[in-house]
C-alpha cells in the first residue's frame, strides 16, 4: 500500500484475494494513496452499500467520501 499520510481511497473486503484483487493491483499500479479495511462479517453487512463487498471509497482531501462503488 502507498505510504503517503492520508489515504485517498479505501477498499473494504475480506483479507483474501477474491473479487478485490484486481482493485488492489490497479490501485497499486496507479501509485495512488489507498488503505484496506476488513469489516467484521456478517455483523457489518447491513452497513455496506447493497450489503455486499468489495466496496471502494474515494475520499476528498477533507477525508469525506466523494464516491462509493460497490458490488451490486
Amino acid at each position: 500500500m502507498s505510504s503517503a499520510s492520508a489515504p485517498s481511497f479505501t477498499l473494504r473486503y475480506f483479507p483474501a484475494p477474491g473479487l478485490s484483487e484486481t482493485i488492489r493491483l490497479l490501485l497499486t499500479a496507479a501509485k495512488v494513496n489507498w488503505q484496506e479495511e476488513h469489516p467484521e462479517w456478517p455483523a457489518e453487512k447491513s452497513n455496506q452499500l447493497f450489503g455486499r463487498l468489495p466496496v471502494l471509497i474515494e475520499k476528498s482531501t477533507s477525508g469525506e467520501p466523494d464516491l462509493v462503488i460497490s458490488e451490486s
